[in-house]
């Protein structure tokens, strides 16, 4: 992806009080590597701390133009939250991101497919996918996600389990 075709976004991990947290990009975490290495921008790149508090005028001036939320597991949010505007003490009807509808709840298989876990390969189709769909038509992530279960856990998943890892929000 070209630099200047590259999709601004931001990992957001929480709020609490009216708080926002968002996945840092220094001091180790990996949320530079996935950006760097997924072609997109990470808008949170500088902020020091795997859960970075953050403002929420900070955050408007990231204005990413996509936010994956890291659902269930592991924040108190899903993208169906920030969409419907439900999460207790903040507003975030003014992004771009959630005007457009670009919010997205990492997917939930053998752990959040945000963090490193067993399912990581899937975890990178599913953000390239997310973040630059037009890129990825020739990926069935359902039959990918099928198939991976199938050869990593001897598990045969159904239609209903491969959308609930997918799609946590459905």
């Amino acid at each position: 992806v070209p630099a200047d075709q590259k999709v601004s976004t931001m990992v957001l991990m929480g709020a609490a009080d009216g708080q926002l947290a968002v996945a840092g990009g220094k001091d180790g975490w990996f949320t530079n590597e996935w950006a760097d290495s997924l072609n997109y921008t990470n808008v949170t790149r500088d902020t020091d701390t795997s859960h970075t508090p953050v403002t929420f005028e900070q955050v408007l001036t990231w204005d990413p133009q996509v936010l994956l939320v890291t659902g269930k597991g592991m924040s108190n949010m899903t993208a169906n939250t920030v969409l419907t505007n439900s999460v207790e003490g903040v507003d975030l009807s003014t992004l771009s991101s959630v005007k457009s509808g670009r919010v997205y709840s990492t997917g939930l298989g053998m752990w959040n497919w945000f963090t490193p876990n067993p399912d990581a390969p899937l975890a990178a189709y599913w953000v390239g996918s997310s973040l630059y769909p037009d890129k990825f038509t020739d990926i069935d992530l359902p039959a990918l996600t099928k198939d991976y279960y199938k050869q990593m856990y001897a598990f045969d998943l159904t239609d209903d389990q491969v959308t609930t890892i997918i799609n946590p929000d459905a």
